[in-house]
């Protein structure tokens, strides 16, 4: 009996993994398509006056409370605001604003 229980619940929890990873693609490709539009530009930098051979780095995140869901990016530009590096990502099941910030 207990065996059959366990069992079930590891199904439960992998089926909701699976929903969360399916979900995750789905928001990554979306991503993905709008990457490749902001990659290709040259962004400005909000930094006034980045000396040469410098770079500036931009980070930000925003957390959903309903969902407990949270996305973090960052970006580096060169001071012509070329981007050279940048990435995002997205976490699930975080349960406050401070634990996002972490």
């Amino acid at each position: 009996m207990e065996r059959s229980l366990f069992e079930a619940g590891r199904g439960f929890f992998a089926k909701h993994e699976a929903e969360v990873w399916f979900l995750a693609q789905q928001v990554q490709s979306g991503m993905e398509l709008e990457e490749d539009k902001v990659v290709s530009e040259t962004v400005p930098c909000t930094l006034q006056n980045v000396p040469v051979g410098w770079v500036q780095c931009e980070c930000a995140m925003d957390w959903a409370s309903r969902g407990e869901s949270m996305g973090a990016s960052w970006i580096v530009k060169d001071e012509k605001g070329k981007v050279l590096e940048h990435s995002r990502r997205a976490f699930v099941e975080v349960g406050s604003l401070p634990e996002a910030k972490l």
